[in-house]
C-alpha cells in the first residue's frame, strides 16, 4: 500500500478504536479500481458537480475487509464493515494531465524518429509505440503513441 500509513493494518485498528478517519489512497488499488470503472462513464455529470468546488464527484459505500487479531484467545475476528469511498474529478486536472501525457508522447516520438533514443525512455517507449528495426539498422516506428 503506502509506507506504512495506509495499510490494512492501520485501518483495522482506526476500526478497532472507533475512530473516524478521512485517508487519501492511490487510485491503482483494486477496490478504487472497482468503484472508479463503474462510475467513470457518468460522474461528469450536473448532478455529481460541486459549484463550491468546482469538481465533481461521487460517494459510494464499500465493504472493507476488517480483521482483529485476538492473541489472548489465539484467534482472529474477520468481519466486513462499512466505509464510504469518495470519489473526485476535476476537469482543469484531466486536461493538465492529458496535456503532460501528450508532451511526453511528443518527446519520446521525436526521440524515436531523430534516433536519438535515451535507455530511460525505452520501456516508456515500448508501451505507448511498436518500433520496429531492419536488418540495415533502420527504425519504423508505429503507433500514434494512443493511450
Amino acid at each position: 500500500m503506502d509506507r506504512g500509513l495506509y495499510s490494512k493494518e492501520n485501518i483495522n485498528a482506526l476500526y478497532q478504536n472507533h475512530l473516524k478517519f478521512l485517508m487519501a489512497t492511490k487510485v491503482s488499488l483494486k477496490y478504487v479500481q472497482e468503484e472508479l470503472n463503474k462510475v467513470r462513464d457518468n460522474i461528469r455529470t450536473r448532478a455529481n458537480y460541486n459549484a463550491s468546488y468546482q469538481r465533481y464527484s461521487h460517494t459510494a459505500m464499500i465493504e472493507w475487509e476488517y480483521i482483529q487479531k485476538r492473541p489472548n484467545k489465539g484467534d482472529a475476528i474477520e468481519e466486513k464493515r462499512r466505509m464510504y469511498l469518495h470519489i473526485y474529478f476535476s476537469g482543469e486536472k484531466a486536461l493538465e494531465h492529458e496535456n503532460r501525457i501528450n508532451e511526453l508522447l511528443d518527446r519520446l516520438a521525436e526521440e524515436l524518429v531523430s534516433g536519438n533514443r535515451r535507455a530511460e525512455h525505452e520501456k516508456q517507449c515500448a508501451k505507448y509505440f511498436e518500433i520496429t528495426t531492419y536488418d540495415t539498422g533502420e527504425n519504423s516506428v508505429r503507433g500514434e503513441g494512443n493511450l
